[in-house]
């Protein structure tokens, strides 16, 4: 597959568009929900991403997802009759999913999310985290707990953001909880990996409850502390706040507190003045590395393939490691192909776009729905996009077919070879692949 990957164990700094230099161990990939999985973090990590944040895990499911496990293990052990297996078969939450099947499967240092209100919670699940690292050979490198999500989920679990507003204290008292029992964990077993405990949050009302919150957290037990640049009713809108994330580095200098401050909210064209200007330790991406996990990588010239080629690579470690659930796969094919597919005029009705065989705007509606459920029709999606792009550059050329399997990667070549032979691949074919 394309890019150049870096060697294991090299540091140079990488170059945004600016031409600036940036060490990459201190660019995260950020928690995402049905963003950061492990097909994707496989994906980034190809291209000299080295810290990499799963989705946020919900405290409680991953508790009820380990007991689950540790039944199940012990039943095998104990070779118990398989009606009586299967009557206790349950139906794990998708947090639960993920912890048995991306984060116990990682082969590489992963930082767990953590989201809830409950000390008690929080601490037993950091207790599992722990106990995968200690007994099933997983690289749990940190625990991170959310204090930034300004989602409704937030809003109704009291978690997230609106815990961090709230209820500050009791925002702290999770901290302790966790590092706590990461503490007596460590120390009383032979395991000598000590996760990091560090937390993400926005900013507050002002300058002022921002530095506080801050100052709190750390002495509460954070090691590690990542600031959203904007406040909870922003979202993602608006310009980031340079001057509070300026005035907590500057507050904590003063006050002896070594933690690092890493940055979040910024493009990836803004991160050296953003960086240079607050002395903050790092930034955390999240959007800039869903349009192009290959963002470290040196700047490339961008053909009409190039969206195919992130596409059709995401799908091959999406094959090896398999989402919980095909939202994961629309989401990321649909930021990767935006720039190439989305109409600029979101006015204009989609019968007047797709009119002179324009395909474009047909292929970015047609990843939205709801009959795209399987990794097989993602696929066809793919080859349906480098079909038509290669048409588009090539409409005098002849011998089409062998020039078409050129420009497909080698991952859709059985593709290409079964559209040139009595099975085209269509719009109409794709959406019904699901039935055959």
């Amino acid at each position: 597959m394309g890019g150049k990957r870096q060697d294991d164990g090299e540091s140079e700094a990488v170059k945004n568009g600016g031409g600036d230099a940036i060490d990459p161990s201190r660019v995260l990939l950020a928690p995402m929900v049905r963003g950061s999985e492990l097909a994707f973090r496989q994906l980034v990590r190809q291209y000299g991403v080295t810290v990499c944040y799963s989705p946020m895990l919900r405290a409680a499911e991953i508790i009820k997802a380990y007991d689950y496990y540790k039944s199940k293990t012990s039943k095998k052990r104990q070779d118990i009759d398989k009606e009586e297996d299967q009557e206790e078969e349950v139906v794990l939450h998708e947090d639960g999913w993920l912890l048995l099947n991306d984060i116990l499967v990682d082969p590489h240092p992963v930082v767990v999310q953590l989201c809830g209100n409950s000390p008690s919670n929080l601490q037993q699940a950091t207790q599992v985290l722990l106990e995968l690292n200690q007994h099933h050979g997983c690289q749990i490198v940190g625990i991170d707990l959310n204090l930034g999500c300004p989602q409704d989920c937030a809003k109704r679990g009291g978690f997230g953001a609106f815990l961090a507003e709230d209820n500050p204290q009791k925002a702290c008292e999770c901290v302790s909880a966790m590092r706590e029992t990461i503490q007596q964990y460590t120390s009383t077993t032979c395991n000598t990996t000590r996760p990091r405990l560090s937390c993400k949050i926005r900013l507050q009302q002002d300058s002022v409850q921002t530095v506080q919150l801050a100052q709190s957290l750390a002495h509460a037990g954070c090691q590690l502390l990542t600031i959203h640049c904007r406040q909870r009713t922003d979202k993602h809108d608006g310009i980031p706040n340079l001057q509070v994330a300026r005035d907590v580095v500057h507050a904590l200098k003063e006050d002896s507190i070594s933690m690092p401050i890493v940055l979040n909210g910024w493009h990836w064209k803004d991160v050296p003045h953003a960086l240079a200007s607050t002395g903050a330790y790092g930034v955390m991406l999240a959007r800039d590395f869903l349009r192009n996990p290959r963002l470290l990588q040196p700047q490339q010239h961008a053909n009409n393939y190039y969206p195919g080629q992130l596409a059709a690579e995401y799908l091959e470690f999406a094959k090896r490691h398999p989402p919980p659930s095909p939202l994961y796969m629309k989401l990321h094919l649909r930021w990767i192909f935006r720039a190439a597919l989305e109409p600029r005029d979101k006015t204009i009705h989609p019968a007047i776009l797709y009119a002179n065989n324009n395909w474009k705007p047909r292929l970015w509606t047609f990843l939205a729905r709801p009959y795209l459920t399987c990794l097989e029709q993602f696929r066809q999606v793919v080859f349906l996009y480098f079909y038509h792009s290669w048409h588009d550059d090539n409409e005098t050329k002849e011998d089409d077919q062998t020039l078409l399997q050129a420009a497909v990667p080698v991952s859709l070549q059985d593709l290409a070879i079964q559209h040139e032979q009595q099975q085209p691949i269509t719009f109409r074919t794709i959406r019904y692949h699901y039935n055959r």
